[in-house]
Formats: structure tokens, C-alpha cells, sequence
């Protein structure tokens, strides 16, 4: 294969990937076929971008509940488990990594929804805030209380059922752990009284 043919492939396979995940973004969820007929991809082909970008943790799989036989598997974005991932990291680099990839799902997501995203960035600067203070104060007074309240928040992000539904209150703990995230990670992010931009695009520029 020339470097011509491999640029090529390299090209196609990154235009293929964003429609994919445009797809996702759109929807919210999807199932491999449905994803497929949406593209216009192979399904061999919407297979192999979906299990790389399981593997790197970018989309998640699960099974749809109830119906009639077996219930398919429907990709979503794995948005807030990246997040998770970003704070549970021990290296600065890979957090910084982490958030890199949560920043490139969350701008996609910006693309589609536009100013509706704004829903969630707004209550995440305010409440948001407002939880990474009382867990900071926390854990200037018990280091174990902070540690279980920590884990609650990261256990809703991670496996969030019904919490999922309630955008407002999913922001208050993806502000509160960007923040801890951005702060591990050597990330500056201080906030004017004054200031009028959602804290996410104080941090969002710093990312790689």
C-alpha cells in the first residue's frame, strides 16, 4: 500500500467515524443497524468504528429494555463516563487525555444541539460549582465523607438510569467533577462573579 492509499484510508475512516458519531449525537441512542441505514455505512463497516470507540470509551452499548424477543444493543455517547474516567486517573497526562476525548464528545453534541446544550452548561457552572465546594469544604473535614460522597456522584455518572432523564440534575455532578478533574489535572478554571460563560468553556480551551 502507497502513503498515498494509506492517507486515503486514514481520511475515509475519520469521515466515517464523525457521521457515525453525528448520528449517535443526534438520536441519543442508536442500534448498529439503525445506525447504518442513517449513514449509509456498512454495517461491517459501522461495526468496526463502534468497537474501536467502545475499546477507547467513547460510546457505551447497552440492551434495550422490554419488548418482544431479544432487545437490541443501542450505542450511545459515553460522555460522563469519560468524565469519570478523567477524575479516577493517576497520571496528569492521561487525565488531561480524558478530557480531550469528554471535550471532542461534548462539542460534537454542541454542533447538533446548538443553544439547547446550554441547558446543561448553564445549571453546570452554577450548581455545579456550588457541589465542587461543598465537596472540597467536605474534604477538608473528613477525608472518608468525601470519598463516599465522591464515589455516589461518580457511581450516578457512570451507571446513571433514571438520573439520565433529569438534565438538571446530572449537571450538578458533571460540574462538580469536571471541576475536581480540571483542578487534578493542573487545569485553571476561575470564575468571575461578572463572568457570563458557562464554566466548561473557561476549561474547554485549555484541553487538548
Amino acid at each position: 500500500m502507497t502513503s498515498s492509499q494509506k492517507t486515503d484510508r486514514v481520511r475515509i475512516h475519520s469521515s466515517n467515524t464523525r457521521l457515525l458519531l453525528s448520528a449517535i449525537c443526534s438520536a441519543g441512542e442508536l442500534s448498529r443497524a439503525r445506525t447504518a441505514e442513517v449513514t449509509g455505512l456498512n454495517i461491517m463497516t459501522v461495526g468496526r468504528i463502534a468497537e474501536e470507540l467502545i475499546g477507547r470509551g467513547i460510546l457505551q452499548e447497552r440492551e434495550k429494555e422490554g419488548g418482544v424477543g431479544r432487545p437490541p444493543k443501542l450505542l450511545s455517547l459515553a460522555e460522563d463516563r469519560l468524565l469519570c474516567r478523567a477524575l479516577r486517573a493517576e497520571e496528569r497526562g492521561e487525565r488531561r487525555a480524558l478530557l480531550g476525548d469528554f471535550r471532542a464528545l461534548r462539542e460534537a453534541r454542541r454542533e447538533t444541539l446548538g443553544p439547547v446544550l446550554d441547558q446543561e452548561l448553564l445549571p453546570e457552572t452554577v450548581e455545579g460549582m456550588a457541589e465542587y465546594m461543598g465537596l472540597r469544604a467536605l474534604s477538608c473535614l473528613s477525608e472518608e465523607k468525601y470519598r463516599r460522597r465522591l464515589e455516589t456522584a461518580l457511581r450516578l455518572l457512570e451507571e446513571p438510569g433514571p438520573l439520565l432523564l433529569d438534565v438538571r440534575r446530572v449537571s450538578y455532578y458533571t460540574g462538580a467533577v469536571l471541576l475536581l478533574a480540571a483542578e487534578a489535572a493542573g487545569i485553571p478554571f476561575a470564575h468571575q462573579l461578572t463572568d457570563t460563560r458557562p464554566v466548561y468553556d473557561i476549561i474547554c480551551p485549555q484541553l487538548p
